[in-house]
């Protein structure tokens, strides 16, 4: 593609403007529906910008976890609890429906877990899974000890940890495994339905983390009675973020950042390996409008330091009254 010129009979120069900001610095008041899309004023207007590229990128790891939880800690309890105000938004990814039966097809008991606010034997606190980014082998036991809790909550004379033994489990491939048998009788199975689809919260399930799709009730497996993934367990669902900046449109998206795993997220680069011209170049820059979207409409953690940095370099064509014959131009990227 040919380097865009300035009008006959004028010499320019390439310029490169270093652009640094955080979502805090927002034009007005920065709010939870202004966390990831937001406008930025620049000091100083660029003029002839022919392009654009994405130089550094910083977030908290602990705003993609592998549970988020909508409880205000501290609302009214200093730790998860649901007496705690809960916010409206983002959803969460913490809480389902699960219907177990007994072998005889005499009880049938429904239940909500909440991983959230695990309640273990009392008087001992709850606690959470929520902010936490897992192994794979803790999101099974953890959350099968949230299953057991929840179950014997419900104080059923037939299925209780007394009666039955509920195991959970990644299996080889990966994928989560839950099914529960008779002590008494371990040929006895209880047959358990993970609610992902017909359940009372099914907007905000952890059917993503633990391999199943969405919207879609669990089938019990032909050989345990019990929940069988059809996916392996993904402790990061929140792969990568989408920066958009509305100024730049005609790059969809303008940049993609694969988050890492575990660590908080900075990648400061010097300069860009290369950079895109744009078709039709920009005559006045004085602002960016930003919008950040997670992978396949991901929530972020609201309990975590919701503030990031973007680092941009502005590639523009400077004027100049009259370029010297010695002077030569090189892209130097």
């Amino acid at each position: 593609m040919p380097l865009q010129t300035q009008p006959e009979n004028s010499d320019a120069y390439v310029r490169h403007t270093r652009i640094y900001f955080s979502n805090e610095d927002q034009v007005g008041t920065p709010g939870v529906s202004t966390f990831f899309n937001y406008s930025i004023a620049l000091n100083d207007e660029i003029q002839n910008v022919i392009g654009c590229e994405l130089t550094g990128f910083s977030m908290a790891k602990q705003l993609t976890p592998t549970f988020r939880g909508r409880y205000i800690i501290g609302s009214t309890l200093p730790y998860a609890n649901t007496t705690n105000t809960r916010r409206t938004t983002p959803l969460g990814n913490c809480i389902f429906d699960v219907r177990m039966t007994d072998t005889n097809n005499v009880e049938t008991i429904t239940f909500t877990v909440d991983l959230e606010v695990i309640v273990p034997t009392l008087p001992a606190v709850p606690y959470s899974l929520a902010g936490r980014v897992m192994s794979m082998d803790d999101i099974g036991d953890q959350v099968t000890a949230g299953v057991l809790s929840a179950m014997d909550t419900v104080g059923s004379g037939v299925i209780n940890s007394t009666l039955i033994t509920l195991v959970g489990s990644i299996d080889a491939n990966g994928c989560y495994v839950c099914y529960a048998f008779e002590i008494a009788a371990p040929s006895n199975k209880i047959q358990i339905e993970f609610l992902f689809g017909t359940g009372t919260n099914i907007t905000e399930t952890p059917h993503r983390v633990l391999g199943f799709p969405a919207l879609t009730d669990t089938v019990p497996d032909s050989v345990t009675n019990g929940v069988q993934g059809i996916n392996a367990v993904d402790p990061n669902p929140v792969r990568y973020v989408d920066i958009h900046i509305n100024q730049f449109r005609e790059f969809k998206p303008f940049a993609r950042v694969f988050l890492p795993t575990n660590t908080n997220f900075s990648w400061p680069i010097n300069r860009p390996t290369d950079f895109r011209l744009l078709t039709e170049p920009m005559k006045n820059l004085t602002k960016l409008d930003i919008r950040l979207e997670f992978n396949d409409r991901q929530s972020y953690s609201a309990d975590a330091d919701v503030y990031h940095e973007i680092g941009l370099d502005v590639i523009s064509l400077e004027s100049i009254g009259k370029k010297p014959n010695w002077v030569e131009q090189q892209f130097l990227i």
